[in-house]
């Protein structure tokens, strides 16, 4: 009963880690209880049953309040979610508009066509997704900034043991050893029912700990097996694994800083410091929003004062809006394209992307990626 209590806490604490949590959690636990419902039958301690029956009640009622009660709970689902979003409609959509140009019979038409199949169809490609070799072994999963240049999340030397571990798990009567596999078909489903970034490696990493430990299953039962060779063997697998880590080392902290950068806020900290350093000669700091969400940065090295942005409405980075002297717009370059919304009167800095256009007689700031492509472009006008 002990460790279901420390259990109970671990898998509580994890809700206030991401949003997948909150869902994967209460269903595993009840996928679980059915796995062993008739090991539970016969355990004769009541308190205990009562205890697995009250955790899974407790963690689905906390689930609940998150979710549904706190404000902002279904925020981020309401925005992904494959029921609602714009890309399912769109097939489904572009499905019927087609069988209208070919007169397919109406009743074929809704039979094949339809909000059941068509999100049926889109949950199961996406749940694949999780489970295919490029996502696991070659390039990773979404968003961008989080890719390492030819490196997957599991290290690809690590694939025979993993699919040795899996195969023995199946072949195994240990039921305990079964919430492995259980763990690992269960995680991807909260994110299969979401559109954005698929495979998104945020809302798919409760999957991976199931992964590891299947994977270093396989590698003790294959060492053990064959002792005669251990020694060569064991040999020959660090060297392999060695090499691995060191590709993956190279590719993290050499190749990722030049490939890519702009998917990294790579620069944003130089110029960042720059406006903050003068700060108080502008009336107005105008700021792109083409480069992405920058204002945690800015408020970050800005060291903005927490209760001063939240009495200015913690307004985030809405367009024609801002907080202290900054002032958020969708232009790419807003000392070219500006309109009656900007600030108008007094001195304005302008934050613009990096691929403005030159102009003669005025005066820039530019600030570069690590690969010497420029990102931002600053100018200063009075107005």
């Amino acid at each position: 009963s002990r460790d279901v209590v420390v259990g109970t806490v671990l898998l509580s604490v994890s809700f206030f880690f991401y949003h997948t949590p909150r869902v994967f959690v209460p269903l595993l636990y009840f996928i679980i209880l059915l796995f062993f419902a008739k090991d539970i039958h016969f355990i004769k301690k009541v308190n205990f049953k009562k205890a697995l029956i009250l955790v899974f009640c407790l963690l689905s009622l906390v689930s609940f309040l998150l979710v549904f009660v706190i404000n902002g709970g279904t925020g981020r689902f309401s925005q992904v979610n494959i029921f609602g979003h714009p890309e399912t409609k769109l097939v489904l959509e572009e499905e019927l508009r087609e069988d209208g140009i070919m007169h397919n019979n109406i009743f074929a038409a809704r039979a094949f066509h339809n909000k059941a199949v068509n999100y049926s169809l889109t949950f199961a490609q996406n749940y694949l997704d999780y489970f295919s070799g490029q996502f696991l072994f070659i390039s990773g999963g979404l968003p961008k900034w989080y890719v390492v240049d030819k490196m997957g999340l599991v290290y690809i030397v690590l694939l025979p043991l993993l699919l040795y571990g899996l195969f023995l798990i199946l072949k195994s009567d240990n039921k305990f050893l079964k919430v492995i596999l259980i763990w690992l078909l269960v995680a991807p489903i909260v994110a299969a029912i979401t559109m954005d970034d698929v495979p998104n490696i945020n809302r798919a990493i409760v999957m991976f700990p199931m992964v590891e430990l299947a994977a270093a299953y396989g590698t003790v039962v294959f060492f053990s097996k064959k002792r005669k060779y251990s020694g060569l063997l064991v040999g020959a697998f660090s060297l392999l694994l060695l090499a691995n880590f060191l590709y993956f080392q190279n590719q993290y902290y050499i190749q990722t800083t030049v490939h890519r950068p702009w998917y990294r806020n790579s620069g944003f900290d130089t110029m960042i410091k720059y406006v903050k350093a003068n700060y108080n000669n502008y009336d107005k700091i105008v700021v792109t929003k083409a480069n992405g969400g920058i204002y945690p940065l800015i408020l970050f090295y800005m060291q903005y004062d927490p209760a001063a942005y939240q009495r200015e409405g913690s307004t985030k980075d809405t367009e024609y809006t801002g907080f202290g002297k900054f002032f958020f717009v969708p232009q790419g370059c807003p000392s070219t394209n500006g309109d009656s919304r900007f600030p108008q009167g007094g001195k304005i800095l302008y934050v613009n992307q990096g691929q403005c256009p030159d102009k003669k007689n005025v005066h820039f700031v530019d600030f570069f990626h690590e690969d010497n492509t420029r990102v931002f472009r600053l100018e200063e006008r009075t107005l």
